[in-house]
């Protein structure tokens, strides 16, 4: 959750900035957060699948996986055990990939706490499907990682750009702030790529600018600097 100095910055900049989440999780994750920072512009939810309205959860933007890419995504991860979670499912609500069904298209499917070497051999398995694209977040538990699958439109990148024309600001007028390799597409669309000190490496090497980490409020610092 927030600390005390970020959700104070940020009650204070939302009358010079638009600030907005972006983030990898579903609205059931996310919800606690984007209430706690009292979030008033819209959200980059699920992966970049969808824009919500972060008060009332009208969602304001959406894109699916085709039926038929989703029944291709099983069919990948079907030799394995991890659990698949589909849109706004929690942890212990998925099921693995031979025990889903692709009835219809869907958001984001969410592969949970894949071991690395696993991680690469499904990413290499799911690249042969056209109308995916496949993003690496670092798992809660901190030696796995979580793997998001979305619409190959429907990233981080291509929401941010539908965010902007929103809110009538250009690439140039905005400001992204990540610190996994989710981020990277969300980097593409912003003027100003910054990263945070605990962020990956992969992110870090594509940043303008690194900041102090999570727990020494890099955040909060970022937006105090901009407002």
């Amino acid at each position: 959750m927030p600390s005390k100095q970020l959700i104070q910055v940020i009650n204070k900049a939302q009358s010079s900035l638009k600030l907005c989440a972006a983030t990898g999780r579903s609205i059931t994750n996310a919800a606690a957060i984007i209430d706690c920072l009292k979030l008033v512009d819209p959200c980059i939810i699920s992966g970049g699948t969808q824009i919500v309205h972060p008060a009332s959860r009208e969602i304001l933007w959406e894109k699916k996986i085709a039926k038929t890419d989703v029944t291709k995504v099983l069919d990948v991860c079907s030799p394995y055990s991890y659990e698949l979670l589909f849109r706004d499912e929690l942890l212990g609500q998925g099921k693995p990939a031979k025990e889903r069904t692709a009835n219809d298209s869907i958001n984001v499917i969410y592969v949970m706490k894949v071991t690395p070497g696993h991680a690469e051999a499904i990413v290499e398995g799911l690249a042969d499907i056209d109308g995916i694209a496949v993003s690496r977040a670092p798992s809660w538990t901190g030696k796995y990682i979580d793997l998001h699958i979305t619409n190959s439109q429907g990233t981080k990148e291509h929401a941010i750009e539908v965010l902007l024309d929103m809110l009538h600001l250009s690439k140039e007028q905005s400001i992204g702030v990540g610190d996994g390799d989710n981020d990277v597409h969300l980097f593409k669309s912003v003027g100003l790529r910054i990263a945070m000190a605990d962020a990956t490496e992969r992110l870090k090497s594509e940043a303008d600018k690194i900041v102090p980490s999570v727990d020494e409020d890099g955040l909060a610092q970022v937006i105090e600097e901009y407002s």
